[in-house]
């Protein structure tokens, strides 16, 4: 049934007018839907991907029409002289703005490829527009970085913490002057009047 083949006769019509239909109703109800429907299905899929091989088709095609350009240009410039493919084709010009021109039909020549080297480079690829989005997302990126780093370094000297850069860095010390520094360090901490009353907390509790 799935690919056309039905075989009305013998699977339906036949068995129907012998009365050995167990469901008579029902089966001719399933099939009516099933030829209505299923040809709807099966040209909605063949459509679906015709316009997948559609969209495939025009990548290819641009590809085809950018290589068949090539090649006219590369046959003609193959059945142009050399003197006049060095006169014609110029990859850069220098322009010297207090310098006159000595023919009009030069400044105009001049203009043009002026123009269409202004053009070319005005026109960006859409390569060079993803890097430069990703250029400025880059830039707001390390600028956020920036700022975490310094709300991070303003918490440590709220805090009172020292990393072990700090700890570390410098002369190796004797253990009586670090003892004496960590000492000298923690007097000024307002974290010594809770250390004390945890203290004296743990002490009445282990008291008799």
């Amino acid at each position: 049934m799935m690919v056309g083949e039905l075989n009305y006769q013998s699977n339906f019509l036949d068995i129907y007018l012998d009365n050995k239909f167990p469901f008579p109703f029902l089966t001719f109800y399933l099939l009516v839907m099933f030829i209505i429907f299923m040809p709807i299905l099966l040209m909605n899929m063949m459509i679906g991907l015709a316009v997948g091989d559609i969209a495939e088709v025009q990548r290819s095609a641009a590809l085809k029409r950018i290589a068949m350009q090539i090649e006219l240009h590369t046959n003609l410039e193959e059945k142009m002289p050399y003197w006049l493919l060095k006169r014609v084709d110029q990859s850069s010009i220098t322009i010297y703005p207090n310098r006159k021109c000595s023919r009009f039909w030069s400044r105009g020549e001049a203009n043009e490829v002026r123009t269409r080297l202004l053009t070319n480079s005005s026109n960006s690829t859409p390569v060079e527009a993803e890097l430069r989005k990703q250029k400025y997302r880059l830039k707001e990126i390390s600028s956020v970085l920036e700022k975490q780093h310094d709300l991070i370094k303003l918490m440590i000297q709220k805090m009172e913490i020292t990393s072990e850069a700090d700890e570390h860095d410098g002369p190796t010390e004797v253990k009586g002057d670090r003892q004496r520094s960590n000492w000298g360090q923690a007097k000024g901490s307002k974290w010594i009047p809770l250390m004390k009353a945890i203290k004296g907390n743990n002490v009445l509790n282990t008291s008799p």
